[in-house]
């Protein structure tokens, strides 16, 4: 590769990846708007009772990761069931959301949330119903939504240029980063491989590519869920795979649960239904893309 081509697909990059930042600024100030008047969603208890699967899936496809720290901290003190806590993660949107729609990928947007709600329910009332004679204290308080070092969450103790501009710039400017790192390493592999020959690789990983994507996804970091949906944007990999990276990350809310030495096995297994189901599930949807569209 010359040294023009290797500035084309820099300055190429560079271009694609700018051109999203007002659209990224502007989301996330909304996204801090919304969040400070949700201050319903800061109570716990909604994670509690025989609608939790469903609330918390609602909860979860709110574009943060905050819920899933929440959930697992519930979880955690036994507060919540397991299959509550899977449907939190399952549905969580995080950056996919911001990414998918910055991008212009309104329809893909709303089949991943569709997907990931409606897969997240009825994972959380099967884990639920299986475990239901499993003893859960009662609730006896609020646990507000946790930062995970870039959200909104108490900003009651922030002003409002924070919590309207600062932080939405910093997580934007953040976001930006891996967005122009994705586009600019695929421009490289298209320049040193080929458009062809990559989407002939591609093509047939296609059977274990929602496995590999949910390995990326358990990474327990936004970076993750911006690497997978931006792979997807860029024309990486399939809606399927892009739905199976998403549906096993939660952010930092699966660290918390693992950190628990007391439930280690117990969350080694949770860990490893949320890891199948959402291959399984991200397998299917590629199938019948591939048989029905």
């Amino acid at each position: 590769m010359t040294p023009h081509a290797f500035l084309d697909i820099f300055l190429d990059a560079l271009k694609d990846s700018a051109l999203v930042f007002p659209f990224l600024m502007l989301t996330y100030i909304i996204i801090g708007l919304l969040e400070r008047r949700a201050a319903f969603l800061r109570n716990g208890k909604f994670l509690s009772g025989k609608t939790a699967p469903l609330l918390g899936s609602l909860a979860g496809m709110f574009p943060q990761c905050g819920f899933s720290v929440m959930a697992a901290k519930l979880y955690d003190k036994d507060l919540i069931k397991a299959g509550t806590l899977l449907a939190v993660f399952v549905a969580t949107s995080d950056e996919a959301f911001t990414v998918l729609l910055t991008s212009g990928k309104f329809a893909d947007l709303a089949a991943l949330l569709g997907c990931k709600f409606l897969f997240a329910v009825i994972l959380g009332y099967a884990v639920n119903a299986c475990f239901k004679k499993r003893a859960v204290i009662k609730f006896r308080g609020a646990v507000k939504v946790e930062p995970d070092a870039r959200q909104y969450e108490n900003t009651e103790y922030k002003t409002k240029w924070e919590a309207y501009f600062k932080y939405p710039l910093i997580h934007s400017l953040k976001t930006l980063g891996f967005i122009f790192g994705v586009n600019f390493v695929f421009g490289l592999i298209l320049g040193f491989v080929g458009e062809d020959a990559l989407i002939a690789f591609i093509g047939k990983q296609k059977y274990i590519e929602p496995f590999l994507c949910a390995l990326v996804g358990l990474i327990p970091n936004c970076a993750s869920s911006i690497l997978i949906t931006q792979l997807y944007v860029v024309g990486g990999i399939s809606f399927g795979s892009l739905f199976a990276g998403l549906a096993v990350n939660a952010g930092i809310g699966l660290a918390i649960i693992l950190k628990n030495r007391q439930k280690i096995k117990t969350n080694l297994i949770l860990l490893g239904v949320l890891y199948l189901y959402s291959c399984g599930i991200g397998a299917l949807i590629n199938l019948f893309i591939k048989l029905v569209l």
